[in-house]
């Protein structure tokens, strides 16, 4: 038999030996930055080249860059791992410290007690009465409709297991506390009665699983996998509250509004961007308790559905926070609390609440507000970034330089740096780097007609070379992910594309590279047969038809094997008809039937769901696709 052979995405292509020093110095010799040379943040000094403009928007640029390209970086060496676990788990200590004295300073105000500071309090009681009356709107049938299994990691499921499928082919976990509420919930849907799985009830966990993931060169970020259970019923109260919060302006979908109030902010100086540290480890329990103390009914749903305590390796942790980095509604209590700050102290300070602008711990708020939202975060525990907090404060040059959700803007321009998180291991990592470099150059341009560029493009040119001779060419526009090199309509020079017309989709069509994840391989013993369908994808918000072709298979490409139950099958199926609004009749039939029945639906065929098991292999992949790009798509 004869093998198959070598993947042309594969041939000729070593990401090992590609030196990323080497890369860094020669981009910094090509622009004329020199990293010995010290920055003051928001400072720009002496530039390289003539700036389109006649400012300083290009030097600082250049500067930022060199600067910030590999702040993010992880070696994924193990003893640099240990130092940064350490670090992480100092951050938590002290995260735990801060909320412990909040929650000690927050228990006096259900005594009555108030801060010192007149403007301070008038602005907390201001925030609570916001929160009150926004989640007094709370729609609990829409909550409940919103319950559903998130894709993170769970207290028992890692990672490569965490898909709905496999957390509908176990036994259900909740936290104790959490378990009337859990209940209520699955016994709502008969297909989900009885704890899913074997349906021999909820297994019941003491609480959290805290682990580290990689954040930057220096330090992990400790996150925590919940109870499927408890996610189920988060996710619920997590989509309402995103809901109501667009009420008042705030989108936790969009960051293009805090980006757009950045720019002005660099331009004009009137608007200052807040980065908070450690935003999510730092929301008290009581602060939480005391914010949404005229809305109880909403308290005490999250509070039943939070874990109270957590284990990391052999230590047990009882939190003094509310929520931690994996609960799924803790992005959303501290972005409705934020909101509630920042807006009352435009109140209190007179001035226009639409310039504020949140997401998350990224905060955008008119300039003068900022001393007094300094004094609130204090009193509620908080602590600003002041490497990534920015505001006119009389230092020169401050005023020039905003920084938020990503983008940073000096004087209005566009400067944000990329970054170079690890080293290549994939041709398709490999695509990334080099289309970061593109995009900075790109933005270079719009700053500057150094001669220098030219030679940046000289460089990139010798980079694609690098890569086999089918995929030097670039191939997609930028705004399609990075699975080619990125380029201009001539340089890809794309064949046109028209799909069937049944479905009016008119196009270009490339082949590129994807990763592939959870990849369901063959039959079971007993026969139960598994599709792999074809899906549209999100890449950067735009809708794009994409159809995966067959992977190549190897043994180092299989990292784990993982046994689900056609009943868990069915069900992550059927959770899916049920959220789409075309297949109302089909939904409705399901939700009306039991488990076993709507197992057999989709098997097809009449076979007992008893004993059954099915294969599927949990991958990372790096394999061909074909991607469809729409003709309205300006290159």
């Amino acid at each position: 038999m004869l093998s198959k052979p070598p993947s042309p995405y594969r041939a000729s292509f070593d990401c090992a030996s590609f030196d990323l020093g080497s890369h860094l110095r020669h981009i910094f010799d090509i622009v004329g930055f020199d990293p010995s040379e010290p920055t003051e943040v928001g400072k720009p000094g002496s530039y390289h080249g003539q700036s389109r403009r006649g400012g300083s928007s290009y030097s600082f640029a250049i500067k930022h860059f060199g600067r910030e390209v590999m702040t993010k970086f992880d070696d994924e060496k193990s003893e640099t791992d240990v130092m940064k676990t350490k670090a992480a788990l100092r951050r938590f200590e002290e995260a735990e410290e801060l909320c412990a004295a909040t929650n000690r300073r927050f228990h006096k105000y259900f005594l009555g007690h108030r801060p010192a500071n007149e403007r301070v309090s008038r602005t907390m009681v201001r925030a609570r009465e916001k929160i009150g009356n926004l989640l007094s709107q709370v729609n609990w049938s829409r909550v409940r409709e919103g319950c559903t299994f998130t894709s993170g990691s769970s207290v028992t499921l890692p990672r490569s297991r965490s898909t709905a499928i496999h957390k509908y082919s176990t036994k259900v976990e909740s936290t104790n506390h959490a378990l009337s509420t859990v209940s209520e919930i699955f016994s709502q849907i008969p297909a989900l009665t009885g704890g899913i799985a074997d349906g021999s009830g909820i297994l019941i966990v003491p609480g959290n699983k805290l682990t580290c993931v990689p954040k930057n060169y220096k330090v992990h970020r400790m996150i925590a996998g919940e109870a499927d259970g408890n996610m189920y019923a988060q996710k619920g109260l997590h989509q309402e509250i995103r809901l109501l919060l667009r009420h008042v302006g705030v989108d936790l979908s969009d960051q293009t509004t805090n980006q757009d109030f950045s720019r002005l902010g660099s331009k004009t100086g009137l608007v200052a961007t807040v980065d908070m540290s450690m935003a999510s480890d730092t929301v008290s329990y009581s602060v939480v308790e005391w914010f949404l103390s005229l809305v109880p009914e909403v308290f005490d749903y999250l509070d039943k559905c939070r874990s109270a305590s957590g284990r990391f390796a052999d230590r047990v942790v009882t939190y003094e926070k509310f929520s931690s980095m994996g609960n799924a509604t803790t992005f959303e209590i501290e972005s409705l609390i934020f909101w509630a700050l920042a807006a009352s102290v435009c109140d209190v300070e007179h001035a226009d609440s639409r310039f504020v602008g949140i997401y998350g711990d990224d905060v955008v708020l008119p300039n003068r507000c900022v001393p007094l939202y300094f004094e609130v975060l204090e009193e509620c525990g908080f602590k600003p970034n002041a490497d990534k907090t920015f505001w006119d404060n009389g230092r020169v040059h401050a005023q020039l330089f905003r920084e938020s959700c990503g983008k940073h803007y000096f004087n209005g321009e566009d400067v944000t740096p990329v970054y170079i998180r690890k080293q290549p291991k994939s041709l398709l990592d490999y695509f990334h780097l080099v289309n970061n470099l593109v995009r900075w150059t790109r933005r270079l341009e719009q700053l500057s007609d150094a001669p220098c560029l030219q030679r940046l493009w000289d460089y990139i040119a010798k980079l694609r070379e690098n890569t086999p001779e089918k995929w030097v060419k670039p191939r997609i526009p930028d705004g399609f992910g990075d699975g080619a090199f990125i380029g201009t309509f001539d340089e890809c020079a794309p064949s046109t594309f028209k799909g069937r017309k049944s479905q009016w989709v008119e196009g270009y069509r490339v082949e590129v590279l994807t990763e592939r994840f959870d990849q369901a391989i063959g039959r079971s013993a007993a026969g139960f047969p598994l599709k792999r369908g074809r899906k549209s994808m999100y890449i950067n918000g735009r809708k794009t038809v994409v159809s995966v072709l067959t992977p190549v298979e190897s043994k180092e490409e299989k990292k784990a094997v993982a046994s689900v139950t056609p009943l868990g099958f069915a069900l992550a199926s059927l959770e899916k008809l049920e959220r789409c609004a075309d297949q109302t009749m089909v939904r409705d039939m399901l939700r009306r039937v039991g488990p076993q029945i709507v197992a057999l639906i989709y098997a097809r065929r009449n076979l007992a769901t008893e004993g059954m098991s099915i294969e599927l292999k949990s991958t990372r992949q790096v394999v061909p696709a074909m991607l469809t790009i729409p003709l309205s798509v300006s290159w």
